[in-house]
């Protein structure tokens, strides 16, 4: 998936190379890996988020992941496990559906069913003494919204 013909750049809803809007997450994750015992991961590729740690990302020694796809929900649904309302932008990739909590980033676009959206993540596993924590880190999120005809 990419730009249709005739359409302008994606809109970044975030992008987290350049904003601070999962600082607090990364944080937790930096965290885990500097309890690790061996240091493998800080050694290897540098805390996630440094300069180092992008470097590695750029050269594709990090595993990137695209999920792409098409906006199937947008709002207030009942969640199925929790019997709570809760407030989402749901997409399909990879064949599964994938909701976003619609809070900061989310909500500030006028995302729409049928518009596209793509995500690209890695994640990062933590070696704890009760097993493996794997943490996934959404690096960036772009919308591309549907042509709308009046």
């Amino acid at each position: 998936m990419g730009t249709r013909e005739g359409d302008v750049s994606p809109v970044i809803l975030f992008d987290v190379r350049v904003d601070d809007s999962h600082e607090g997450y990364i944080a937790a994750v930096n965290r885990g890996l500097e309890s690790e015992p061996d240091g493998a991961y800080l050694s290897r590729f540098g805390p996630v988020g440094s300069d180092r740690w992008w470097a590695c990302c750029d050269r594709g020694e990090l595993p990137v992941k695209i999920l792409a796809g098409k906006v199937t929900f947008v709002g207030e649904r009942i969640d199925t496990f929790t019997d709570e309302t809760e407030d989402v932008v749901e997409f399909v990739a990879d064949g599964q559906p994938r909701a976003y909590g619609r809070t900061d980033h989310w909500a500030s676009a006028p995302i729409q069913v049928g518009d596209d959206l793509r995500i690209a993540r890695t994640s990062v596993e933590v070696q704890t003494p009760t097993g493996p924590c794997r943490y996934i880190i959404d690096l960036r999120a772009e919308w591309f919204p549907a042509s709308r005809h009046a």
